[in-house]
């Protein structure tokens, strides 16, 4: 009886279930890397795909993250994904091609492709149901993007430092936006901010080719950052009672604004603001800002006068002087730039 029960364990023991990823996984794993250069010495059929460098499985074996920045060339085939796959990232390396986005796992969350080599116009339009975070920085991207009919699901989309051209439509976007960067493009145009969805908190559109004077009325309840620099906006900003009450970071710096921007009415909130870079002149009306305010770079305007502000001179920058009054508060003088005119 002893014998018959241990040759029973040992039984169940030899053929207890182990828990690995599906061969479909590794199949599709080994045709993902297939061009690429250099490959990891665990990228082979001989490594259970569990233990490839870079990849992350589920308890039950299957592959849900891919995360890999080791200057790799090659192309990305997103066919060959696992079904499973969750989490890519493929940040800092030399693939080339254009991806298709169409065709990732239906369970993706977040895939960032940063620092590559992709090119091409990427279609945004049939994205995963379940997609959070799309990163595309930095690459040589191309097209006018097309913002409209994104998932919902989506919360973070960076389109930054490519070639895109064109003026992009903003309205319509994801109700459930967080931040939206296209920093650093060939965009044109007069974007309209006034569309944006209420959950956005972050807009980045800076080093681009915008113009006319942007309209900040309508802006998204929820923003708090706002980078508007290196632009060809012109005009009279006016802002004045239209920023959102939580609003902390407005940076208007190296555009064409001119005239004397009104600056009572912002709100409390305020930890920065950048208004240098341009060809704002007159007396700057700065004597009513928020008492919170941290940083306040006026350089490089043709400002005139003198006036009291809720700043400390180690928080100012300007071409003047800058006094400390009692409290925390400063007086700064421009009073040079008038002898100068």
């Amino acid at each position: 009886m002893g014998i018959t029960l241990g040759f029973l364990a040992a039984t169940m023991l030899f053929f207890a279930p182990i828990h690995s990823a599906p061969v479909d996984d590794l199949s599709k794993m080994l045709n993902l890397i297939a061009d690429w250069v250099p490959k990891d010495a665990s990228w082979t059929r001989q490594v259970p795909v569990c233990q490839w460098f870079g990849v992350i499985c589920s308890p039950d074996g299957n592959v849900i993250q891919f995360q890999v920045q080791n200057n790799i060339q090659g192309t990305l085939n997103t066919t060959n994904l696992p079904v499973n796959l969750t989490s890519l990232d493929l940040s800092r390396n030399q693939f080339t091609g254009t991806p298709k986005l169409s065709t990732l796992p239906g369970k993706m969350n977040d895939i960032y492709l940063t620092a590559n080599q992709f090119s091409g116009e990427p279609d945004l339009s049939d994205l995963p149901a379940s997609l959070t975070t799309l990163v595309l920085s930095v690459n040589y991207f191309t097209g006018t993007p097309k913002l409209s009919g994104l998932r919902a699901s989506l919360q973070i989309l960076d389109l930054s430092v490519n070639q895109f051209t064109g003026t992009p439509i903003l309205s319509g976007l994801p109700e459930g936006l967080l931040t939206l960067s296209l920093m650093g493009n060939q965009l044109t145009g007069k974007p309209i901010l006034s569309g944006l969805p209420r959950s956005l908190t972050a807009l980045d559109i800076s080093i681009n080719q915008f113009t006319g004077t942007p309209i900040l009325s309508g802006l998204p309840a929820n923003l708090n950052e706002l980078d508007l620099s290196h632009n060809q906006y012109s005009g009279t900003p006016i802002l004045s009672g239209l920023l959102p009450s939580g609003f902390m970071y407005l940076d208007l710096s190296f555009n064409q604004f001119s005239g004397t921007p009104v600056l009572s009415g912002l709100p409390a909130s305020l930890n920065a603001l950048d208004l240098s870079s341009n060809q704002f002149s007159g007396t700057p009306m700065i004597d009513a800002l928020p008492m919170g305010l941290l940083d306040l770079d006026l350089r490089l305007n043709d400002y005139c006068g003198g006036t009291l502000v809720n700043v400390a001179c180690a928080h100012v920058f300007v071409d003047g002087t800058c006094t400390e009054q009692k409290g925390n508060s400063s007086y700064v003088s421009f009073y040079q730039n008038c002898s100068a005119r």
